[in-house]
């Protein structure tokens, strides 16, 4: 039962510890009493208008370089879209499904998961120097593509 024996300063750390918690405990119960401190939060109805629903057929927004809708940039093979904006601002954002490898440009190439713009780049450089890529496993042999990222694109690209 050694280990039950503290000494001197071992007895005066442990009252101080607990002195410690005690007193933070005994100040949450006096602030949840008193009910000073912020003000509760309440919601206020209608204070923003939730979004409006855009149908796939009525909305044909052109995609951008990383899937944002803007007026000039070229229509993508689309999969599927989503909604995002407030009331006053309303886009319909789009996924692209699957693009040739033979015959992308860059910015089908952006739009891909991983893809950023040098990788994107860099694809149609090895196309225009080494030729056409024969199966979607070539795209291994571009810099910035390794399996993992070839393994991401796959569900998006096919040989054209």
């Amino acid at each position: 039962m050694n280990w039950l024996v503290f000494t001197r300063q071992e007895q005066m750390a442990l009252l101080f510890l607990t002195g410690t918690l005690l007193l933070g405990c005994f100040a949450l119960v006096v602030e949840a009493v008193r009910q000073d401190g912020l003000e509760d939060f309440h919601v206020i109805r209608a204070a923003v208008a939730p979004p409006q629903a855009i149908i796939e057929s009525q909305a044909e927004a052109p995609v951008a370089l990383y899937g944002i809708a803007t007026p000039q940039s070229p229509q993508i093979p689309i999969a599927a879209s989503s909604v995002v904006g407030g009331a006053d601002s309303v886009q319909v954002v789009k996924v692209i499904s699957s693009i040739g490898i033979n015959s992308a440009d860059i910015a089908q190439w952006v739009a891909l998961p991983g893809i950023g713009p040098r990788t994107a780049e860099a694809i149609i450089d090895h196309r225009r120097q080494q030729g056409r890529f024969v199966q979607i496993e070539d795209l291994t042999q571009v810099r910035g593509i390794g399996v993992r990222t070839l393994e991401r694109l796959r569900p998006h690209v096919h040989i054209d």
